[in-house]
């Protein structure tokens, strides 16, 4: 890597390996051969526990999204609709992640917002907040026209909304119960499942 005198101040700069920014010579790193600024060296620190696959995948999905490293690590490494932790799931360059199919069905299908609501980087992020409403009213319509699902489907048909419970707040019971379900589910998984290794055992 050469250096060069920069124009701004007479000083002797290179450019960063990786993002090719202008770094001063005394503050440049050397990172496996490379030159490199702070910001991906930092970067670097943050992908080593990642294999080149995940890394690759991370990169992509946060100059797809507009996000630094830091910020894609957080959003692949937790699901998209609940929030919930997933370090060991399928990092995409292109797709959120999701902790189950439910989860996805949520966001990509059904239109809802994730957890992190209005501070969320790739929700409608590139859609004006006139839009945003007007996507939000038909999602909605779509959602009582098509319905959800079966399991949602079946909540509905079977907890009507109350006579003083405002749509919102019905929304909000159908989905407890949805992921309380969800949660029983698991739990008789996982007890079908220490039955069978008890009988192998």
């Amino acid at each position: 890597m050469s250096v060069f005198t920069s124009e701004k101040d007479n000083s002797e700069c290179v450019n960063c390996h990786y993002c090719n920014y202008e770094i001063l010579i005394e503050e440049r790193i050397l990172r496996d051969d490379k030159l490199i600024c702070y910001r991906c060296d930092y970067d670097s620190e943050l992908l080593d526990q990642y294999s080149e696959k995940q890394q690759n995948a991370i990169i992509g999905y946060s100059m797809r999204h507009n996000l630094t490293i830091e910020e894609a690590i957080d959003y692949q490494t937790h699901c998209h609709c609940c929030g919930r932790e997933e370090k060991d799931g399928l990092f995409s360059d292109i797709a959120h992640q999701y902790c189950r199919a439910r989860c996805q069905d949520y966001i990509e299908d059904f239109r809802y917002k994730c957890y992190r609501d209005t501070e969320c980087k790739v929700c409608y992020m590139w859609q004006p907040e006139e839009q945003q409403e007007e996507n939000e009213e038909e999602t909605l319509d779509i959602y009582d026209f098509e319905g959800t699902g079966e399991q949602l489907r079946r909540l509905r048909a079977n907890n009507p909304i109350l006579a003083d419970e405002t749509a919102d707040e019905y929304e909000s019971r159908i989905w407890s119960l949805a992921y309380k379900e969800d949660e029983e589910e698991e739990k008789k998984m996982v007890k079908v499942e220490n039955d069978i290794n008890t009988l192998l055992a």
